[in-house]
């Protein structure tokens, strides 16, 4: 995550469990999360087969049965686009992995798939994500900063931001143009130069004039 340009927040840290920078890895692994994300995924397919339950949509639920293992299997296997990383958290950035649609070529099974990928994804964002954002906004409350404040500081930043850049600007300008000077200065006392051997008197102002390589 960004690094906290807020009044009283000043750091990367997670304001959380204070011991860790808060990545976007961080904030679904942090120990102050009530369940793991793995338990998160777990527990989603469980409630889904009981929403379904409930509502009568029994054929549904045992079409999630028969394509569990498969599902699972690949939602816990090796992401090839994420390093080091398993499909669910492609999942976490709400990406698709098409080997879902590898289960099965019947449609009907396939959009059940799609459906049970998507109660997983609002599983995951409800119960770890919203949790997470009503916890940094208590947290930010109890040390009194509120949105004006971290709209202040962000505009603040922005600000910053923008002058350092016209500085980083300015001074590449002034570079260039030193760059330029020096160009011409080097032009003219060459010209000089030439002019001073041609007229065999270099060792007299070999010192005041500058040396070409």
């Amino acid at each position: 995550m960004k690094e906290r340009n807020t009044d009283g927040i000043e750091s990367s840290i997670c304001p959380r469990c204070e011991k860790e920078e808060e990545t976007w890895e961080h904030i679904w692994k942090c120990e102050e999360n009530e369940i793991s994300l793995r338990n998160t995924i777990e527990d989603a397919i469980y409630l889904k087969c009981e929403v379904l339950e409930k509502e009568g949509k029994n054929e549904k639920v045992e079409i999630i049965k028969d394509i569990l293992s498969p599902f699972t299997e690949i939602l816990f296997g090796d992401s090839i686009i994420l390093i080091r990383k398993t499909r669910e958290w492609e999942l976490l950035r709400g990406i698709f992995n098409n080997k879902f649609n590898d289960i099965t070529k019947k449609k009907e099974e396939q959009l059940i798939i799609k459906e049970l990928w998507g109660a997983i994804y609002d599983h995951i964002k409800n119960t770890i994500w919203i949790k997470r954002c009503n916890t940094v906004i208590a947290i930010e409350k109890d040390k009194g900063i509120s949105k004006t404040d971290k709209r202040r500081r962000v505009e603040e930043t922005e600000i910053d931001k923008g002058n350092k850049k016209k500085k980083t600007k300015t001074k590449e300008n002034q570079e260039n143009q030193k760059t330029k000077t020096e160009n011409k200065i080097k032009l003219v006392t060459r010209d000089k130069l030439i002019g001073i051997t041609t007229k065999g008197s270099i060792n007299n102002n070999w010192y005041t004039t500058m040396k070409i390589d």
